[in-house]
């Protein structure tokens, strides 16, 4: 084989993994901004500021607060990128792959709650919300169903398109 064609053969394969690692991305994205709009519209509830909105401005803080979501997650997909050194490491995905996904959007959601209520005053809880550690646990119990959801989906979806590797 001539050096043209090893080339050639690389840089089809890069496309390859490239296009793979873009489907993932945009199907766990797309995924994810469903299933925690539905959760955000089902817990809003627990916060204080709730209480007074329209259905139309609950729409706009569950659509903003499903989009941090996603960029949450996507974090969290990078930070087993990272380790595994693939941004298709769902195709092949292990339990310890989950766990440190959930791991890292449970220290990102915990923070950013923390920041949010204790720090920035952004929101408050209701009196209906339990707390762990001064943190509401409906956004951690989030973290612990929506995103596992969401890559369950998303992997059966990805190999149904074909895009194995």
């Amino acid at each position: 084989m001539s050096r043209d064609q090893k080339l050639g053969c690389a840089h089809a394969f890069g496309v390859k993994r490239v296009r793979r690692c873009l489907h993932i991305l945009c199907v766990l994205a797309a995924t994810t901004f469903v299933l925690n709009f539905a959760w955000e519209m089902a817990q809003m509830h627990l916060y204080q500021w709730s209480a007074g909105l329209s259905f139309v401005d609950g729409l706009r803080v569950c659509l903003r607060a499903s989009l941090g979501d996603v960029v949450l997650t996507l974090i969290a997909y990078g930070s087993v990128w990272t380790y595994r050194r693939s941004g298709t490491w769902l195709e092949s995905a292990h339990y310890v792959d989950v766990a440190v996904f959930v791991a890292t959007g449970l220290v990102l959601t915990g923070c950013a709650e923390w920041l949010s209520v204790r720090v920035l005053g952004r929101w408050s809880y209701d009196a209906r919300m339990p707390l762990i550690f001064g943190i509401g646990i409906a956004p951690l119990a989030q973290w612990v169903v929506v995103p596992p959801l969401a890559l369950v989906l998303t992997r059966r979806f990805h190999n149904r398109e074909g895009h194995r590797s």
